[in-house]
């Protein structure tokens, strides 16, 4: 199931111009590469970088000098509806599985 979510994600990122799509595989994912069934061909024109744990995701972000925000749906969570003042230049931006969110060690090592 996870790796349909992760290709949906292939997908939208592209439907939203970006370009780079970094993944850290869970040990249950399953699966390599990705189907053109699911992602519709996206994932030809995405740079896509894949991790084997977060900290080597985390230490990459961080390597390149990108601020980490992560998704949460955490009442103390900082919304994004117009309040936010400024979006940094270099930005990683974390979503989590459906199953459990974004892992605590990727929320303790976030900006934001």
């Amino acid at each position: 199931a996870d790796q349909h979510n992760i290709e949906a994600i292939l997908r939208t990122a592209e439907g939203m111009g970006l370009q780079h799509v970094w993944i850290v595989k869970a040990a249950d994912t399953g699966g390599t590469g990705h189907s053109n069934c699911v992602t519709k061909g996206t994932h030809h024109w995405l740079t896509i970088r894949e991790f084997s744990s977060t900290a080597k995701c985390i230490a990459a972000i961080k390597e390149e000098g990108r601020e980490l925000w992560v998704t949460c749906l955490s009442p103390t969570a900082i919304r994004l509806d117009g309040t936010l003042q400024t979006i940094p230049h270099s930005l990683a931006v974390v979503m989590g599985r459906e199953i459990d969110g974004v892992s605590d060690e990727m929320m303790q090592a976030a900006d934001k």
